[in-house]
């Protein structure tokens, strides 16, 4: 059995796009929140203590923040893993 060949054509095109929205997105968006709230979870919580009745929305805005950046920075990456069609007259304009 041969394995599939990145040739560029509408099926593997479709294959990289449907694993990068099933399985590289999600997992991206929990390893940068993990990171980020790993570290800056420890230092904050002190500060969350302290902040008496407000410290539940403080803490709720920060966790809405770290989800926001998480998304972000997931799909700015896998924006560039996303399959781009070729294009003869776009590579003709570079040389």
């Amino acid at each position: 059995m041969r394995l599939p060949t990145w040739d560029g054509s509408a099926n593997t095109q479709m294959i990289a796009k449907v694993l990068i929205v099933t399985i590289v997105f999600p997992v991206l968006v929990n390893v940068v929140l993990a990171l980020a709230m790993f570290p800056i979870g420890f230092a904050l919580t002190p500060l969350f203590a302290r902040a008496g009745a407000w410290s539940s929305a403080i803490q709720k805005g920060f966790v809405t923040v770290m989800v926001a950046l998480a998304l972000m920075a997931s799909f700015w990456a896998c924006r560039r893993l996303w399959p781009r069609e070729k294009d003869d007259d776009a590579q003709a304009k570079v040389v």
